[in-house]
């Protein structure tokens, strides 16, 4: 196949691409057979009026004096949309992520968290679950590991499955009770 992908992840203020906002991207870029060829990685300046709730400084590490650090949201979200391009996204619950930058850029996309709700019904689907099930180790999550792990459970499906096996899953997304998608790309096709 020729193609590219990239294993993306965002860190964000919340689960609302329409009132919260990215806080940290974690992208790589790869060829077919997964060797790595790009990778963008910031933290991103909150916009004016936008705070960083306690539960996401605790879950993410993050504070407001790393964003303050970091790029301006516009800078990031464009400088994602270029970095994806043409290319396949694959990422943990990806319509979070590609709901953040829906006005930018629309890709086709592979949801691991959906491949693994149809292929694992009755496990838990969160990445740490995941990579302790299939005994990766695996660093502190930040949204560059996720988007690492995101990829070596893609390459995982893919060795399983084959190729024809995962394409099924091009674009399909798995609307869970636990996880609703406050955002579903207008190319998906929902599973219920």
């Amino acid at each position: 196949m020729d193609a590219s992908y990239v294993f993306l992840d965002f860190e964000t203020s919340g689960s609302d691409p329409y009132k919260d906002q990215i806080i940290q991207v974690g992208a790589i870029k790869t060829n077919s057979g997964f060797g790595i060829t790009d990778q963008l990685s910031c933290n991103v300046q909150l916009e004016p009026g936008k705070y960083l709730p306690s539960s996401i400084i605790e879950n993410t590490k993050l504070t407001k004096r790393d964003l303050d650090k970091g790029v301006p949201l516009w800078n990031a979200t464009h400088a994602v949309a270029q970095f994806i391009a043409d290319a396949t996204v694959v990422g943990h619950s990806v319509a979070l992520d590609l709901g953040f930058i829906q006005d930018l850029i629309q890709p086709d996309f592979y949801c691991t968290r959906s491949m693994d709700f149809i292929l694992n019904p009755d496990t838990s689907h969160c990445l740490k679950a995941i990579s302790k099930r299939l005994e990766l180790n695996i660093p502190p999550l930040d949204a560059l590991n996720n988007a690492v792990i995101s990829g070596i459970l893609f390459a995982y499906y893919v060795e399983r499955l084959g190729w024809a096996g995962v394409t099924i899953f091009k674009n399909k997304l798995v609307c869970m009770s636990s996880n609703r998608n406050r955002y579903i790309p207008p190319n998906a096709i929902v599973v219920r």
